[in-house]
């Protein structure tokens, strides 16, 4: 009993949970936020990058509440897109438990826990052997690199008990100056950073984990080369700040690195087998081959393009009413095997070919759903991390959903508010139609053509001959400040006025004159009315945007939070 108060009193002291805000009867606590935002990230930031990462907090998790109490979630799109995020989850849930994490080694496991609330500041010198992974040309071999970083390691060993604790993080960075033969060496005098527990190779973990502040390692190989490693010292890591219900399988997935991958695919692929094996699951040849002769027959014999709404509507129309497989003693029919395809998003159907292009996809599916039963029959929907998890993915839609929601249901702006806005502007000289010039053209595709006109007006006074000589034509009024080279020379010309030739952008050439001004004028309300309709809901959806956080917080009574 004794053993349990310490425990219990033990517990409490390493981890203190701080409630930050209520929403109604819910609250939320300082981990929820370091779960979103690493503790590590959050104190490097400033004052004001600090308040932006706080209301972004804040905003996702009153938008959750709010879409909750509008049972947004409860949405048709909506709901499926949830339950199809639930799903793949618990899939995935699945292949860790039942998978992966049966094949981490026990003592991998008990270091894991005893260091994944720690990080180290670690500093290396790494010397490079013949075929080591490390850029670069390394002439020893692995025994005579051993034989030189283990002189060298008691070297530095011998410097660093004759300094001062403050001072050996320095004196390791000068043997790394001048002996460590990784490239970056000389910009990061050997610094790695802030490491912690799974996140590099297990070897190289395991050493720096074991060494006490201040330390130096034993030569160290990797496929890099023999390291020295020196930790200068020791913190709380992002995981401290968790929730210690999340640490069990954060624990569990930071040693998935030690796994050996043809092992893992070998175990899934035992998985899988043993889930759809024969005794299980039978399907029915004849009725997969019907239904992939429907398909081939409409994209061989009709040339038709197949794809995932296609597959679905040839199959169909064929109204098939067998069974299509039996899985565990049930009988499923083609409407099930629809019903899933049209559950799968489209960019991930296969093209069906082959009647095993066809069989692969079923087994697929098959086997989602085999996959989906073990878990809920082995209850891992109760599991906190998968809750937090599928809660993390949930908030994330519904906060993107919310807010079309929210911007969507705008209605249109009436015709009085799109009358009143338009007067406004014209009176502001907005919804102005700006001067324009209308003016006579003759255009040719030659310079010798363009100045046989020119020559012919200059000799003839009369334009109109000229233009209708060379084929020119009036043209539709051009607004200042459009049309080019013509329109530059039109405005500064005068009314009657005819111009020299004009070369324009496109290498043809221009004779032109000024029929007439038109003066700027506003624009019929019929003619800008769509314009005003869009402003006044692009204003309204701004607005809602940007004073979403101030209402929510005003609704549901809250000021703010510490940490």
């Amino acid at each position: 009993m004794f053993n349990k108060i310490l425990l219990f009193v033990f517990c409490s002291f390493i981890f203190s949970e701080k409630i930050i805000f209520q929403i109604k009867n819910t609250n939320i606590y300082d981990y929820d936020f370091y779960e979103t935002v690493p503790y590590s990230e959050w104190v490097v930031l400033d004052t004001s990058k600090q308040r932006l990462s706080k209301n972004s907090f804040l905003e996702k998790e009153l938008v959750f509440f709010e879409s909750l109490e509008k049972k947004i979630n409860l949405h048709g799109e909506i709901y499926t897109k949830l339950n199809q995020r639930e799903s793949q989850l618990l899939i995935n849930f699945a292949y860790e438990n039942f998978v992966a994490y049966p094949l981490i080694k026990e003592s991998d496991l008990v270091d894991a826990k005893q260091h994944i609330k720690d990080r180290r500041f670690v500093y290396h010198l790494l010397l490079g052997y013949d075929g080591c992974s490390m850029p670069g040309v390394f002439p020893k071999n692995k025994e005579e690199v051993l034989k030189d970083i283990s002189v060298l390691q008691k070297k530095i060993s011998d410097s660093l008990s004759l300094a001062k604790t403050k001072d050996r993080a320095s004196v390791f960075q000068d043997f790394v100056l001048l002996e460590s033969e990784d490239p970056s060496a000389s910009q990061n005098k050997g610094a790695l950073g802030w490491i912690s527990w799974g996140r590099t190779v297990s070897s190289f973990q395991k050493t720096v984990f074991d060494l006490p502040d201040g330390a130096l390692s034993e030569p160290v190989l990797t496929d890099f080369g023999y390291h020295l490693v020196f930790v200068e010292k020791t913190e709380p890591s992002d995981f401290s700040y968790y929730n210690p219900l999340m640490l069990e399988n954060i624990t569990k997935k930071t040693c998935l690195q030690t796994l050996d991958f043809e092992k893992l695919r070998s175990s899934a692929i035992e998985f899988d087998s043993t889930l759809v094996s024969s005794d299980k699951l039978k399907i029915n040849k004849p009725v997969l081959k019907k239904i992939f002769k429907t398909i081939e027959e409409k994209t061989k014999d009709k040339k038709l393009r197949g794809n995932k709404n296609s597959y679905i509507n040839w199959i169909e129309e064929k109204s098939f009413s067998d069974v299509l497989f039996i899985y565990n003693q049930k009988a499923y029919g083609v409407g099930w095997f629809v019903y899933y395809l049209n559950k799968m998003p489209a960019t991930r159907v296969p093209s069906i070919k082959t009647e095993g292009d066809l069989l692969s996809l079923l087994k697929s599916f098959i086997l989602q759903k085999a996959v989906l039963l073990k878990a809920e029959k082995e209850a891992l929907y109760s599991l906190y991390s998968y809750q937090k998890e599928f809660l993390k993915h949930k908030k994330n839609i519904l906060q993107k959903e919310y807010s079309s929601f929210l911007l969507n249901s705008i209605e249109k702006p009436d015709s009085l508010e799109v009358f009143n806005l338009y007067n406004k502007g014209v009176y502001k000289g907005d919804y102005i139609k700006p001067k324009s010039v209308v003016y006579s053209e003759i255009k040719t595709s030659s310079e010798d053509k363009i100045n046989k006109a020119y020559n012919h007006f200059l000799s003839e006074k009369n334009f109109d001959n000229t233009l209708k000589l060379f084929d020119g034509t009036i043209k539709s009024p051009v607004s200042e400040g459009s049309g080019g080279p013509l329109s530059l020379t039109a405005f500064g010309m005068k009314v009657g006025e005819v111009s020299s030739p004009i070369e324009n952008r496109n290498k043809t050439f221009s004779l032109i004159r000024v029929e007439k001004f038109i003066e700027p004028e506003p624009f019929s309300l019929a003619k800008v009315y769509n314009q005003i309709e869009r402003k006044i809901i692009k204003e309204k959806q701004d607005s809602i945007k940007f004073n979403l956080l101030k209402n929510l917080k005003n609704k549901y009574n809250i000021k703010g939070f510490d940490l």
